[in-house]
């Protein structure tokens, strides 16, 4: 064989080694890499959504299976006081009402709590949206884009609840402060229950069912980023 064939041949089988390096090694490895940057960015956003739900979970979960009462239970108790208490002197009333306003003022600020989270939550599904573009595997990067939209939905789940949770409120606060402007006077309360009451049913089916979505698309999230883990080839700490 002649220099020139030799080198025509070492040339070949280096190219055929750095192909080889290329779709056995540095792929794999690269795609993991990724994968694993990925996870990371999900994680961190994971902490930022459960610092998110809370205060707002606290801020609609009543004691009944806890053994212990809670902000919402109390709010409730002297919510339902000062509106049922049709027997009482107006001047009850009055202390029913003005109990009741700093019990909802508490719960007011248990949900306001989530503020800060709801922001860092947001850039944290940025981030993610970021972590998801940069893989280049796209059966990979097609899952990583499923949790994402997913997050986001969840997201903008949570802050439906958020926001029901607080008209919800106020407009208990509007009825107590009627009561206790009013002078425990059931007049205008009567009338003001007559027009909230549609309102707050509606509000509470709206709770109700953003609290179920909530459920069913985490389930999914948690679903589909077991899958993307699989793919990836990533197992659990044990």
């Amino acid at each position: 064989m002649s220099k020139s064939s030799t080198k025509v041949v070492m040339a070949v089988l280096i190219l055929v080694l750095l192909t080889g390096y290329y779709f056995l090694v540095f792929i794999p490895h690269r795609d993991k890499q990724a994968a694993k940057d990925f996870i990371s960015v999900y994680e961190k956003y994971e902490k930022t959504n459960s610092a998110l739900i809370v205060p707002l979970f606290a801020s609609n979960l009543g004691g009944e299976g806890l053994g212990k009462k809670t902000l919402v239970d109390d709010a409730n108790d002297k919510f339902g006081w000062a509106i049922n208490s049709a027997s009482d002197t107006p001047q009850a009333r009055v202390n029913f009402a003005v109990a009741a306003i700093a019990a909802i003022n508490k719960i007011i600020i248990e949900i306001d709590r989530s503020d800060k989270p709801q922001i860092d939550c947001e850039e944290a599904i940025l981030t993610l949206n970021t972590a998801a573009a940069s893989l280049k595997n796209s059966e990979m990067r097609k899952y990583a884009t499923e949790i994402c939209d997913l997050a986001l939905e969840r997201h903008n789940n949570l802050i439906s609840y958020k926001q029901s949770l607080l008209e919800k409120r106020k407009l208990c606060l509007e009825a107590m402060y009627t009561i206790a402007d009013g002078n425990g006077q059931s007049i205008t309360l009567s009338s003001l229950l007559m027009k909230n009451t549609d309102r707050i049913n509606k509000l509470n089916e709206m709770i109700n069912k953003t609290n179920t979505d909530y459920g069913e698309q985490t389930s999914k999230i948690a679903t589909i980023y077991a899958r993307f883990k699989g793919l990836a080839g990533i197992q659990d700490k044990q």
